[in-house]
């Protein structure tokens, strides 16, 4: 049997059932109250409909529909309902999930009224697949789905933390608690994550009359590095809210990579040409050291400070170039090459012993290359998924790397 609900004792003994008069398949469904006399019953159907009924709304064992939720396009596989914030929250097949508005002040309320008045709110856009799970809570909502992504809401609609927690694998099941401020989700990749719905972090925007900064770098406390679409390069002082130290890179237009290093005294700059741009970092100020061409003179896909002296650049064909930098100039003292792939580009590197160099690349592959050959020693294929490695360090002997989300 569909749709029915079952009423037991402390021994599990029954009795008795009540069952909607739609015996449609259901996926999911939500009990709102706690008692049986005031229980309500809010299933999703197979067939893109949310059906609200009364159990003890019926003279005998089947109950009417008393409303149907409509506007999904199709299964309904999680619903939520929140008598503080009053709205209920519903997620699907379509990559969506819906809030709904209810107006008067509870749902019991509502259900006795005629008309019947639950309006669509609005629908939360953020899933490239099927939505499996939704929660409400006190100022948020949480959905999660086959994409493998957790995305968190503001109770108006607006979109604020979205985390790839399983590697691309379905979120199969999710549960919060706002008490302990913690949610964890199982996944399709074996793994069980726990983090915390709201962080400590303050957020504050700084607004600027640049036109289209496409790079941008804090290196002190009170100051930002901004690397704009037209080659320009400067400061902002955030305490003075002032711009300065600027200078306009002609070979940077359009493209351009920025990069700080570990010790954060320096900023190196690269394009499409092939050059390479050094800055100093100095007391509140930027003090341009030097600028050096790889003989190619074609375009740096990427770059990494594998230390305050030493700096990686990956070229065209996945070439790979390993620079001393000094104080008037930079040297280029090891090459290596990416082994063929579609996106042949490095995307994370660090070293691991004196000798050694650990690479990642946009698939996620993991190559390890040693001074003495131009080729990989070794090849950790899909390290990651497909999204890549985004950093990796080497500490106490171990290598941590870290995948996109």
């Amino acid at each position: 049997m569909h749709n029915v609900v079952t009423l037991l004792n402390c021994t599990l003994s029954v009795i008795m059932d009540k069952e909607c008069m739609e015996r449609c398949i259901s996926y999911c469904a939500q009990m709102a109250n706690d008692h049986w006399n005031d229980l309500i019953v809010l299933s999703g159907t197979v067939f893109s409909q949310i059906l609200i009924w009364w159990p003890r709304n019926c003279a005998d064992k089947l109950c009417p529909v008393l409303y149907r939720l409509i506007g999904h396009k199709g299964v309904i596989f999680s619903i939520d309902y929140n008598p503080t914030l009053n709205i209920i929250c519903s997620a699907s097949d379509d990559r969506t999930a819906k809030v709904w508005a209810i107006k008067s002040e509870t749902l019991a309320k509502e259900i006795a009224e005629n008309p019947i008045s639950i309006n669509l709110k609005y629908t939360l856009i953020g899933h490239t697949a099927r939505v499996f799970k939704c929660k409400i809570f006190s100022d948020s909502i949480i959905t999660a789905g086959e994409d493998g992504i957790i995305n968190i809401w503001d109770k108006y609609g607006e979109l604020i933390k979205k985390s790839d927690v399983h590697q691309g694998g379905p979120v199969w099941s999710l549960d919060c608690c706002e008490d302990t401020n913690t949610i964890v989700s199982g996944g399709g990749d074996c793994g069980v994550f726990k983090f915390k719905l709201r962080t400590n972090v303050l957020k504050s925007s700084l607004e600027t009359e640049l036109d289209n900064p496409k790079k941008v770098l804090i290196f002190s406390s009170d100051n930002v590095a901004y690397l704009t679409d037209d080659g320009l390069f400067l400061m902002y002082k955030r305490k003075a809210q002032q711009f300065a130290g600027f200078a306009i890179h002609e070979d940077l237009k359009s493209y351009g990579l920025l990069e700080k290093s570990p010790c954060g005294c320096r900023i190196a700059l690269a394009g499409y040409h092939g050059t390479i741009h050094l800055y100093q970092v100095v007391p509140r100020w930027l003090d341009y050291m030097y600028s050096c061409q790889i003989e190619s003179k074609e375009r740096i896909y990427s770059m990494h400070w594998l230390s305050c002296k030493m700096l990686l650049t990956c070229g065209v064909k996945g070439i790979l170039t390993l620079w001393t930098v000094g104080e008037t100039t930079m040297m280029p003292i090891h090459f290596w090459e990416l082994p063929r792939s579609k996106e042949r580009w490095s995307t994370a590197a660090c070293f691991c012993g004196i000798n050694t160099v650990l690479v990642g690349d946009r698939r996620g592959t993991l190559y390890v290359y040693s001074t003495d050959s131009s080729q990989p020693v070794q090849i950790i294929k899909k390290a990651h998924n497909y999204l890549g490695i985004s950093a990796m360090y080497f500490r106490n002997g171990k290598v941590i790397s870290l995948g996109n989300i």
